[in-house]
């Protein structure tokens, strides 16, 4: 597990519309399934007060903005849906597909503030997969953040 006090954020990748979503539509609710189940044995890295960076996937290859992580939270679809179904980054055929088969399981959701988009993006050298990058000072410095 990556020590979480040499942790600065994440950068996540995302398709061009769902990150048209969160910057352009002021959607601020990122939902992800992790690899693990957390609980007391597995922990998150991520902090309130964190940074999310958002890739866009596909031909962009670049980080394209930015939000603080406001608060952390795991919780199934339906208690997403009950509780941010109009502020989630994807709209509601996105959202169904996304949770496909997994309906019970709770996924990360982190609720953004500060959310940003680059005037400038900022154009990586290696892809960022879907499971996302942890950044820390060494990385936050090569990838220009």
């Amino acid at each position: 597990m990556v020590n979480p006090k040499k942790i600065y954020g994440v950068v996540y990748s995302l398709p061009q519309e769902i990150t048209d979503n969160l910057f352009k539509k002021k959607r601020d609710i990122f939902v992800k399934y992790l690899g693990v189940s957390v609980n007391k044995k597995s922990k998150i890295s991520l902090r309130e007060g964190m940074k999310v960076y958002f890739y866009a996937s596909g031909s962009n290859k670049s980080i394209i903005g930015e939000g603080k992580i406001k608060k952390i939270y795991f919780l199934n679809s339906g208690e997403i849906l009950s509780k941010y179904k109009n502020r989630i980054m994807f709209n509601l055929s996105e959202f169904k597909t996304y949770v496909r088969d997994r309906e019970r399981k709770n996924a990360m959701v982190l609720e953004l503030s500060h959310l940003k988009p680059y005037a400038i993006p900022i154009i990586l050298n290696k892809p960022i997969n879907m499971g996302g990058k942890y950044i820390n000072t060494k990385t936050k410095k090569f990838m220009g953040l």
